[in-house]
């Protein structure tokens, strides 16, 4: 039998034995590396991204209603009244919207909310603010109560709007944050961030859970829309959705879905969702730069 030069038997023996020991672990190397692609390429196609370029807004109808939201940031984005209120009223005016929800509506340093409020009142006949919660409609607000989450600052605002003569559930909720922002940079590098992840996931599925049996108890067509904090694919997304809701960008959307600007635009975490009184008609992600958020604008029919 040949022999590599240089090595006796005993040498050759340990070296095949390594190699055999090696190759479970080339193997799993392998199988995992295509596992990660696998899933991330299946978030992409299924998640974030729809064929097409960002779509278009169609015509509406008399039985079609049009709902906006965006996490506004606290207006760091616009510094003025005049800046925030021309922006959103551009952005309803053009698109046609009806209905929009703000979130993290927080008193700007910039301005009060009144003169804000003011402002928009020159185009939406009701204009609700409470807490961080924002809901500016062209179809009279019957009644709205604002409920904090146990434990938390985030909030749900419960909205009923009159549309075609018949009461809708609006619910805007803004779950709990990720906590990442919070991190210092050291902690970020560490198995500390982790925990503080997941915590904050934990604390969303409660909060979710809790906007669920809002949804179960309406005896009105509900439409749910809002910062979510959490992914497609995460448990958060699944409790709040179950099997009555549709989620308007799986069904209308087209390009990039990303909602979140940062974190390279990866991430969507803001929605507008539906149960089985309404067909969704168009769903558009809009790019305009008003928030670190992008505003989510979808029309639904009512069957």
């Amino acid at each position: 039998m040949a022999m590599l030069p240089g090595k006796r038997p005993e040498e050759l023996s340990v070296m095949k034995r390594n190699r055999r020991c090696s190759h479970p672990f080339a193997r799993f190397l392998v199988i995992l590396t295509f596992t990660i692609l696998l899933l991330a390429c299946a978030y992409w196609f299924l998640c974030l991204s729809r064929p097409g370029s960002r779509g278009t807004l169609q015509a509406k109808n008399g039985s079609s209603i049009r709902v906006a939201t965006v996490n506004i940031n606290a207006f760091r984005y616009l510094k003025t009244p005049e800046d925030a209120s021309e922006y959103l009223l551009s952005i309803a005016g053009i698109n046609d919207i009806d209905v929009m929800f703000l979130q993290e509506y927080f008193q700007s340093k910039w301005f009060s909310g009144e003169e804000f409020r003011n402002l928009l009142a020159q185009e939406f006949d009701y204009v609700i603010t409470d807490g961080e919660q924002a809901v500016i409609s062209r179809y009279p607000v019957l009644d709205y109560e604002l409920t904090t989450f146990p434990g938390s600052n985030n909030t749900y605002l419960t909205s009923h709007i009159e549309f075609n003569g018949e009461p809708v559930t609006m619910i805007s909720a803004h779950l709990q944050t990720t906590g990442f922002n919070a991190v210092d940079d050291e902690a970020k590098t560490s198995f500390a961030l982790g925990y503080v992840l997941k915590a904050n996931e934990e604390v969303r599925s409660s909060q979710a859970r809790a906007l669920r049996r809002v949804i179960d108890a309406s005896e009105y067509p509900v439409i749910v829309a809002g910062d979510f904090n959490s992914v497609p694919y995460s448990k958060v997304y699944r409790l709040v959705k179950k099997n009555t809701l549709k989620d308007t960008y799986l069904e209308k959307g087209k390009g990039n879905g990303a909602t979140y600007r940062m974190l390279r635009d990866i991430l969507r975490i803001d929605y507008v969702l539906h149960d089985k009184s309404f067909d969704c008609i168009d769903c558009v992600i809009c790019e305009d730069y008003i928030s670190d958020h992008r505003m989510v604008i979808s029309t639904l029919e009512k069957k």
